[in-house]
């Protein structure tokens, strides 16, 4: 997924992993979860610092360095991009908070997030793809320990994510909240099978499949077909005014990039037959459309670049 401080992410998978598997184990005590948790992240921690050859106790400087000294990219243009990020985070969190509080949710409300999500790899992918290979990498780690510490009700965590993220449940979910984990993976398929280049070069226009697809597209098409659309396809829930907005959007957006990226020769024709493949899947499928739209956004944009 990336060159950019590889063993930080494969350290931080591989607890991952660990951690899921302990957690499963100890289900029927979830407060011994703590427990464990704090046992894998200590391991990490020093298996990491071994494996840069590190004293343990100077991983907080190694941390600031890698965030903030970058030897590849102006330092202000990166803490700028940081900024941005947080400000998008605590969008989100604000969000959240006066979602929950309202105790109800629709479909566009969650495509909210798929806006802030876009945004963070919109910025990341024109200013610095490598941090944001390594960012997309530890969030969706992230994701799957905060699902896991609400699902098994991990006290004092497990009540607070409950009272939080249940409003957000989507039909597509079962007592797993498998949504959010689908948005943040479908929109970093792209930079999984293609490692973006480094700061300063364009990055191709395939790695912005999933911010076109999801991020763009489909958000839209929930946005019109929830406001104006009075038509349905047969047999489907979705709208013929919500995929036509999508359609549109997906040119417009793809238009918009093309010259930001290294597929400035991207023909008009690509660009469309793209767009209504995308269109016609976001219509007729009934799931797991997070996965499926980035993935084959990015095969098509691979094969006509």
């Amino acid at each position: 997924m990336t060159s950019y401080h590889p063993h930080l992410v494969e350290v931080a998978w591989a607890s991952t992993v660990i951690f899921v598997v302990v957690a499963g184990l100890l289900s029927k005590q979830p407060v011994l979860i703590n427990g464990a948790f704090v046992t894998v992240v200590g391991g990490a921690f020093i298996v990491y610092s071994s494996l840069i050859d590190i004293n343990p106790f100077h991983l907080l400087n190694h941390f600031y360095e890698v965030l903030l000294e970058p030897r590849y990219i102006d330092h202000s243009l990166r803490s700028s991009l940081l900024l941005f990020w947080v400000v998008d985070l605590a969008a989100s969190i604000l969000f959240v908070l006066l979602v929950a509080h309202s105790g109800r949710s629709s479909s566009i409300h969650r495509k909210f997030f798929h806006l802030t999500l876009s945004l963070v790899f919109l910025s990341g992918l024109l200013i610095d793809g490598p941090l944001l290979a390594l960012s997309a990498a530890l969030l969706l780690s992230i994701f799957i320990i905060l699902e896991l510490f609400r699902y098994h009700s991990v006290p004092p965590w497990g009540e607070t994510l409950n009272k939080y993220l249940q409003v957000f449940r989507d039909h597509q979910d079962g007592a797993l909240l498998l949504t959010p984990l689908y948005l943040l993976a479908g929109v970093c398929l792209p930079i999984v099978f293609h490692s973006p280049p480094p700061p300063g070069t364009p990055s191709p226009i395939q790695l912005f499949a999933g911010v076109i697809s999801v991020g763009v597209g489909d958000s839209v098409a929930a946005l019109v077909g929830s406001t104006m659309g009075r038509h349905r396809w047969p047999r489907r829930k979705k709208t013929i005014e919500g995929s036509i907005g999508m359609f549109l959007s997906m040119i417009f957006a793809l238009l918009f990039l093309r010259p930001y990226s290294a597929s400035s020769s991207l023909s008009l024709f690509s660009i469309t037959i793209v767009s209504i493949v995308l269109t016609a899947l976001e219509a007729f499928l009934a799931n797991v459309d997070n996965i499926v739209l980035p993935l084959v956004g990015y095969a098509l944009l691979s094969w006509f670049v």
